[in-house]
């Protein structure tokens, strides 16, 4: 776990209180955010010129190129959550999300990869060998490699997805979801049965936490692709939730859809328990 909170450290942001750099003097305007910012490629060197785009759904647009030092500073940001897109030719396109509080200086380190180290690292030995355990069910070898590639190209939304669906299987929940947070960050959206297999590793992994109101979305996406598959679990979950109309209403439309299935004749005994505990609390 500390070896991954660092590394999210390196690549990803901090936020502090708003301390004006000395070098600058746009004053502040009140209820805007600032981002002090630093580009640097895989050996930790500056790389200047690079060209950082931020964007957001409000129509706000603002560009940016690093110095000689790769650092850059953008003052008066209106607040928000903003797509950044850091380019530089040579170098591999870098997507990223970015949220700007109002009266925060936010501090965002990005690590760039060239074209060369980017089609070297995602074709390569180490992600082979990854992919290859995490099929045999090898999943804490999976882990190490994933976690290798990551470290490699710190920019892989791919290597970072993995790495979290594989920490999912172990049980390391935590860690996990960060690593999944960090994909959607850099813009990976999983798509098919991969989406299945994202939403599943949310949906648990929130339940495991025992952050139920957080699982009850995850779950209800699982519904909407695969009800005959999923219904039952959110059924499950709105009783961990003591959410009793809401699991009635999920395990009737469970019913609905496979009325000879293993579990219907015990899902038509929670459903009776259910009435009553609804009747009893009529009554009151």
């Amino acid at each position: 776990m500390r070896r991954i909170a660092a590394f999210m450290v390196l690549i990803g942001l901090m936020t502090v209180p708003m301390v004006m750099a000395q070098e600058e003097t746009t004053e502040h305007e009140p209820g805007k955010g600032a981002i002090k910012g630093l580009v640097v490629n895989l050996q930790g060197m500056p790389v200047p010129k690079v060209t950082i785009e931020f964007s957001i759904d409000s129509g706000a647009s603002l560009t940016v190129e690093t110095n000689e030092t790769g650092e850059f500073f953008l003052e008066n940001v209106p607040p928000g959550e903003y797509s950044v897109k850091v380019s530089k030719q040579g170098y591999k396109t870098f997507k990223d999300r970015l949220n700007v509080e109002p009266d925060v200086l936010t501090t965002y380190k990005v690590t760039i990869v060239t074209e060369a180290e980017a089609k070297e690292v995602r074709g390569g030995e180490t992600w082979k060998q990854a992919q290859e355990a995490f099929k045999k069910g090898n999943f804490t070898e999976a882990e190490t490699l994933f976690q290798k590639v990551t470290e490699m190209d710190p920019n892989y939304g791919n290597a970072f997805f993995n790495l979290g669906i594989t920490q999912a299987r172990l049980g390391k929940c935590e860690e996990a979801l960060q690593n999944l947070q960090r994909a959607y960050q850099l813009h990976y959206e999983p798509k098919g049965r991969t989406l299945l297999t994202y939403y599943f590793a949310e949906a648990t992994c929130y339940e495991k936490l025992g952050q139920l109101e957080k699982a009850e979305e995850p779950y209800k996406k699982l519904v909407e692709i695969a009800p005959q598959q999923f219904t039952l679990l959110l059924g499950n979950l709105y009783l961990k939730m003591k959410a009793y109309d809401k699991a009635r209403e999920t395990f009737e439309q469970f019913l609905r859809l496979s009325p000879k299935a293993p579990e219907a004749p015990q899902v038509r005994k929670v459903l009776q328990r259910l009435k009553e505990i609804e009747k009893n609390e009529g009554r009151r």
